[in-house]
């Protein structure tokens, strides 16, 4: 590798038998890294990707903290080329790669990236549903914001489209109450949180309103 004659470096690692030793493996994912950090600094970014996927499963149980590493490389390279496509107008294959992104390894930023692409695209259900995965994955990221607004926001719409839905109690029309609370799976902390966040982005989008109640939209 001293002299990144990569080619005969990986056919001298590859060469070894399974199962390798880990100091094989390990030699290969260095590699794989030193590679995939070659092509992306050309821009060649689907290249870099291959070779970070290839590092990746060379370090698996042998090296966490590497492997993170190599995480973060091949998610931000997913991410590249999906903006790329998106500057391109190229949705159908920015949101493909995001989806072999998550395939490959499941990640916030490509759900919220996702989320982004169907809400301009006023898929509300469908930028829910990848805020939501977002969360689940990460909930301490900005997708609860976000996420909170956009139920915020279609509760709204909701109340003005289906107005005959809602329940008046003392000249009040309310939303309809749930007896089963599909959102949280009777998890109450989950509720407890996406209220939480979902006060604090009403609040700041309506500052003379004032809360009385909340309840968790169901589909």
């Amino acid at each position: 590798l001293a002299d990144k004659n990569y080619e005969k470096a990986e056919s001298v690692l590859l060469s070894v038998e399974e199962p390798r030793p880990d100091e094989v493996k390990k030699a290969l994912a260095d590699l794989y890294i030193n590679l995939g950090d070659l092509k992306f600094s050309e821009n060649k970014r689907k290249d870099a990707v291959d070779n970070y996927k290839k590092a990746f499963k060379s370090l698996d149980k042998i090296d966490v903290e590497t492997q993170q590493k190599v995480e973060d490389k091949l998610i931000r390279s997913y991410n590249d080329i999906a903006n790329f496509y998106l500057t391109q107008k190229q949705l159908d294959k920015a949101i493909a790669t995001l989806n072999e992104s998550n395939k490959f390894i499941d990640n916030s930023s490509a759900h919220i990236k996702l989320a982004e692409i169907y809400k301009k695209q006023n898929k509300m259900d469908q930028a829910i549903e990848q805020y939501q995965s977002a969360y689940d994955l990460d909930t301490t990221g900005t997708a609860a914001l976000y996420l909170g607004e956009l139920l915020v926001d279609k509760g709204v719409d909701l109340a003005k489209q289906n107005n005959e839905d809602l329940k008046e109690i003392d000249g009040v029309k309310y939303m309809p109450i749930y007896t089963t609370d599909l959102f949280a799976n009777n998890n109450l902390s989950d509720d407890e949180e996406l209220i939480k966040n979902s006060k604090e982005v009403f609040a700041a989008k309506y500052p003379d309103a004032k809360i009385v109640h909340c309840v968790v939209p169901q589909k």
